[in-house]
Formats: C-alpha cells, structure tokens, sequence
C-alpha cells in the first residue's frame, strides 16, 4: 500500500492531530493509500514569541524593517497597484503606502479581505524563514513522520515551503514524490528566499493551484521551477484555498497514485 505524508499549513493549531489528518483522509478518499499527518502546529503561538501566532489579531503585531522589507519583495509582484488612489489607503496602518496599495490592489482582484488573507500568509511564511531553529524544528517534525519511506508527500500552503525547503537540504527519501495544493511558493520572493534546487532524480513533482485562490497568486510554479507539472483546478468561490477543497480534486487523487477512487 502507497504511503501519503500530509503537511499542513497555517491556522491548525486548534485541530487535533488525529482530527486533521482524518479530515484530509476523508477528503482525498483513496483507501490504498496509507495516510499520516505530520502535524507542527503545537511547535507555535503568539505566546511562544517564535514563529507568531495564527489568532485573527496576529495581523495586527507591529512588524519588525526585516519583515517589511520582505511583504514588500513579495507584494512587488501584484499587478495593477498604480491604479490604487491614496483615497482608498484609508488611515495610516502598520504598513507602508506601497504596501497598502497592493493589498488594495490584491482586494479588487481576489475580492474583499483577500489582502488580509495573502498578507497573513505571506507574513508566516517569513516567520518560518526567519527563524532557523523553529524551521529546523518543523523540519524535523516532516522527516520524523516519513522516517525514511520513499512516498508521496503532499504539501498545503505554508506546508509546502516547509517540504520545499526540506527538498532542498536533500531531506526527502530517495524516490519521494511531491504533491503541492495552494502554494505560496508561485511568488518569486518566497522561492528566491529557499536555495534553489529541482527534484532529484526519480522524484515527480505535481503542484495545483485555483485561479480564485489568492495565496498562489493564481499562478502555478512552472517554468520558473523546474521539473514541477503544474495543473489548474477549479475549488469554488468559497473558500478556494481550503486545503480539504484541493484534496477533493480526482486529479490530485490521482497524483498521489493513479486508480480510483472510493467514496467519501
């Protein structure tokens, strides 16, 4: 039987373990695949001080120049921005004018709060990078989980710059395969920010992404990515970023083992 390591992203640290991963078995229904979670969650708070915390007033911590100067690089790539007028900035936030405008910009795209949404990811992906030992941490807790069984891993928004950054490091059993749903790595600063690296030899990797979903950007990785298949979904206007809502997708059954699927 396939094995199939699932690594969550941000917001899951009030969901069990066992609760999460059965959500995700539910909803990628393929009873020939053994699935197991490889769940991080409990690794941070806003309390803990190390990585930030996931509560909706996260949004909300003073930002230190560093991190700034990061949501800016990633922002830089949001179409559109010239045409946001200072009337729609509103009030002096916690952010710079640019940086505003963007999420303006990223709001009349996506629609309303997609600028919070894309921020907030964008601002635990740079948490992640920015602090080595917690990363290290994370990382641990994904290779302890595969334990040196070549399978498929199958990655969910931040979760995928975690296994991105673990392909790099050369972490990844020989012969894994990658699976990546909602990836913010679709934005050149966060891929820049990782060293590089393509899938070794024998390794597939499949990335899916919603034009609707605002924390791809509406992009897949390719051919800025080498060795990575990119395909399009279509998740809903709901919610398009939900984890469960890719997974329900027959074609990422499919790239996790090729056959049927049972019912839910």
């Amino acid at each position: 039987m396939a094995l199939a390591v699932g690594v969550h992203g941000i917001g899951q640290h009030r969901v069990s373990p066992g609760r999460l991963a059965d959500r995700w078995r539910r909803a990628l229904g393929r009873a020939d695949v053994t699935f197991e979670l490889a769940y991080y969650a409990h690794l941070y708070s806003g309390h803990s001080g190390r990585l930030g915390d996931d509560e909706p007033d996260s949004a909300e911590q003073v930002p230190s120049e560093a991190e700034i100067e990061f949501v800016a690089e990633v922002l830089s790539d949001v179409p559109d921005t010239e045409g946001v007028g200072a009337e729609e900035l509103g009030p002096p936030a916690l952010w710079p004018s640019f940086v505003n405008r963007a999420l303006v910009a990223v709001d009349r795209r996506w629609g309303r709060s997609a600028g919070g949404v894309l921020l907030r990811c964008v601002r635990q992906v740079y948490r992640y990078l920015s602090h080595p030992a917690l990363a290290e941490e994370i990382r641990g807790v994904v290779t302890d989980t595969i334990a040196g069984r070549p399978g498929v891993v199958v990655a969910h928004s931040l979760g995928s710059v975690v296994v991105f950054d673990a392909l790099t490091r050369g972490l990844l059993p020989p012969g894994t395969s990658l699976v990546t749903i909602g990836s913010p790595l679709s934005w050149p600063t966060i891929r820049r920010r990782i060293d590089g690296g393509s899938p070794p030899e024998g390794c597939s990797w499949h990335n899916f992404h919603d034009l609707l979903d605002v924390v791809t950007g509406g992009h897949g990785l390719g051919p800025a990515q080498a060795g990575v298949v990119d395909h399009q979904v279509s998740n809903g206007w709901l919610d398009p970023h939900a984890a469960v809502r890719y997974l329900r997708q027959p074609s990422v059954a499919d790239a996790v083992l090729p056959g049927r699927r049972t019912p839910r």
